[in-house]
């Protein structure tokens, strides 16, 4: 067996290569799947919880690992057999208590699998350590040739296939990486273009309330105008009192006595042909309060 590991950024990125891959088929790509520690067996949708899971920890840069398992062309090997090689190797790792999905495909001659984990764990949020991951996986993948009675891979032979899985590893990576730009600049646009809204949303909120305050403004400077001879005096005595002694006793004192902030106006009224003439304050004050 060939085992080839990786990190990166991005779950959705690689949740969606493993179903389509690079050409964007899916039809006839996965054999099948299976979870760890997840509600669904649905690589996009289990690569959307990972990456909430992973959100916890924001110091982690790259909180994707992913493992690539292949098989010898000869060696037949069924879904147990390849699901055991995963789990003792997840084991082995210290990953068991991860997030992870195992997608097998069936695009190629020899029976191959990918194992897509959070580095983060969903309960602790601590990170875990790749360092010296690969020793590691080259011991359980020899004992399990062993044991499963598979085909040992030679040192040469393990080299010169590794490097083929990592060429092709690597233009996996190098798609991802594209993707997760792509996929970055989208969320960018998509940010850039909610705080535009709610900008757009606050500047109506503002001409709203600036209308408002013009109407007020303009009902306020008409009821001084029906009610003081001078009402720029009456407004600034106002609104000294205001800032004084509060806006309650500025109105209250506009209602019951507004000749303190300056002369009424007043109405003449003659009753009768030669009656006298009646000077009234009334109007005035009915404006005023």
């Amino acid at each position: 067996m060939i085992a080839v590991s990786s990190s990166s950024r991005s779950f959705a990125a690689l949740g969606r290569y493993l179903v389509v891959g690079r050409d964007k088929v899916e039809e006839g790509r996965v054999a099948w799947t299976s979870a760890r520690n997840l509600p669904t067996n649905d690589p996009e949708l289990a690569a959307k919880i990972m990456r909430a899971t992973a959100s916890q920890n924001v110091r982690v840069s790259q909180p994707v690992y992913h493992l690539s398992l292949s098989f010898d062309p000869r060696d037949v090997v069924d879904r147990a057999a390849m699901e055991r090689v995963a789990d003792s190797v997840l084991r082995e790792l210290k990953l068991d208590g991860h997030q992870a999905i195992i997608v097998a495909h069936a695009d190629r001659a020899h029976s191959h699998m990918h194992v897509l984990v959070n580095r983060v764990h969903p309960e602790t949020g601590l990170v875990w350590d790749r360092w010296q991951d690969y020793p590691t996986i080259q011991r359980v993948l020899r004992r399990e040739e062993q044991e499963l009675g598979l085909r040992p891979v030679a040192p040469s032979l393990d080299s010169l296939r590794g490097r083929g899985a990592e060429e092709r590893l690597s233009g996996v990576a190098a798609d991802l990486a594209a993707y997760d730009r792509v996929n970055e600049a989208a969320e960018q646009r998509y940010t850039a273009e909610r705080e535009v809204s709610a900008l757009e949303a606050r500047a109506a909120q503002f001409d709203t309330a600036l209308r408002r305050e013009a109407q007020g403004q303009a009902a306020f400077d008409d009821r001084l105008g029906r009610a003081f001879r001078h009402p720029t005096e009456a407004r600034d005595l106002f609104l000294q009192t205001a800032d004084r002694e509060g806006e309650r006793e500025a109105a209250r004192r506009m209602r019951t006595s507004p000749e303190s902030y300056g002369e009424l106006n007043v109405t003449k009224e003659r009753r009768g042909i030669i009656g006298r003439v009646d000077v009234t304050d009334g109007s005035a004050r009915d404006a005023a309060r």
